[in-house]
């Protein structure tokens, strides 16, 4: 190819990649899923936010969160590094939205979501829940059957006796 037939060629380029510039930088907004009366617009939480969210969890999340305060979360800043990391994580999915007040631009709310594949759900809910659950099961059972003096079956039954209901747990 020579030089008279490279250069419309590289013309062509440039308009082209001219014309993307504006997909491009559409595609890096965040996406606006309502605009409340209130002031408030609900957007796709961005990676250019993802410190603001971290400020917004550890000022007002961690400080009133029910389970938080119980296990006084606030108090311990390796634990609040730690949930903060964790978050930080999960946010990099970014599935998450957030709340922006319009007239100042600044986070006020945030909806932290998560991908979970069908088989990680399947096997957490195996292993995990339902395996605690039965490990509990297994050793409350003999101490139910003490108490009730053998009327559960091994079927795991209802019994009624003396008008109190007793229940069994499936093995």
């Amino acid at each position: 190819m020579n030089s008279s037939e490279e250069q419309p060629r590289q013309q062509d380029q440039e308009q082209q990649k001219q014309k993307q510039l504006p997909l491009l930088a559409r595609i890096n907004l965040p996406l606006i899923w309502a605009q409340l009366e209130c002031g408030v617009r609900i957007e796709d939480l961005q990676e250019k936010r993802f410190h603001e969210a971290s400020v917004l969890l550890n000022d007002y999340f961690i400080q009133d969160e029910t389970l938080c305060k119980a296990s006084k979360l606030a108090e311990e800043p390796v634990s609040v590094e730690s949930f903060l990391e964790t978050v930080q994580f999960w946010l990099r999915d970014k599935t998450s939205l957030c709340a922006i007040d319009v007239d100042s631009d600044a986070m006020v709310g945030l909806l932290i979501t998560r991908v979970v594949s069908y088989l990680e759900h399947a096997r957490d809910l195996k292993q995990s829940k339902l395996g605690h659950r039965n490990t509990v099961q297994n050793q409350m059972k003999p101490k139910i059957e003490r108490r009730s003096d053998g009327i559960i079956s091994d079927e795991g039954e209802i019994w009624e006796e003396n008008g109190i209901m007793v229940w069994g747990l499936d093995h």
